[in-house]
């Protein structure tokens, strides 16, 4: 039999479909990515784990195949530049411009509220870049929705923005 022709047997999932999952699941493939996949924070997630991993949130069917679909390099463990290479650029482009900024992530988000007036306070923030990135996980964005998505969340206008030195409004993220 070929695979999917035999009685009872679970149309697979492909890597969109695990995607759709993480997103549905998580809220966002990149909450999905490490609350779920990469639990040991280390970046990769070898074979056997993301079969287990996969399998416990619902893909059916050849999951061993899944792996191999989003590891092109065929390197034995995967990324999230593997599984969602947008997703990994967007986190890696407000890092980078972060820490050039402020030296760290902390110092960062020690710099946001620059009036002092508690506007996008820390539990703000990460709503409103959850809400962004589901948002927007599928499609292209710019980082006035990233604002949007943060002024939504506080419920304030964000002025914080230009001082922290982030890309202006109109750079595509």
């Amino acid at each position: 039999f070929a695979f999917g022709t035999r009685p009872n047997e679970l149309p697979s999932h492909g890597p969109e479909d695990l995607r759709k999952l993480l997103a549905a699941r998580f809220g966002s493939v990149y909450s999905g990515w490490f609350r779920h996949l990469d639990v040991t924070e280390v970046g990769r997630v070898p074979m056997s784990e993301f079969v287990r991993r996969a399998k416990s949130i619902g893909c059916a069917g050849n999951v061993h195949r899944l792996f191999r679909e989003i590891d092109v390099c065929n390197r034995g463990f995967v990324t999230l530049q593997d599984l969602d290479p947008a997703v990994d650029e967007m986190i890696k482009a407000f890092m980078k411009a972060a820490i050039k900024k402020h030296g760290s992530l902390a110092a960062t988000y020690g710099c946001m509220d620059v009036g002092k007036k508690g506007w996008v306070g820390e539990k703000d923030f990460v709503g409103g870049l959850r809400a962004y990135m589901k948002e927007f996980q599928y499609g292209n964005a710019t980082t006035d929705d990233l604002w949007a998505a943060w002024e939504k969340a506080s419920g304030k206008p964000v002025t914080w923005t230009m001082p922290m030195g982030l890309p202006d409004r109109k750079s595509v993220v």
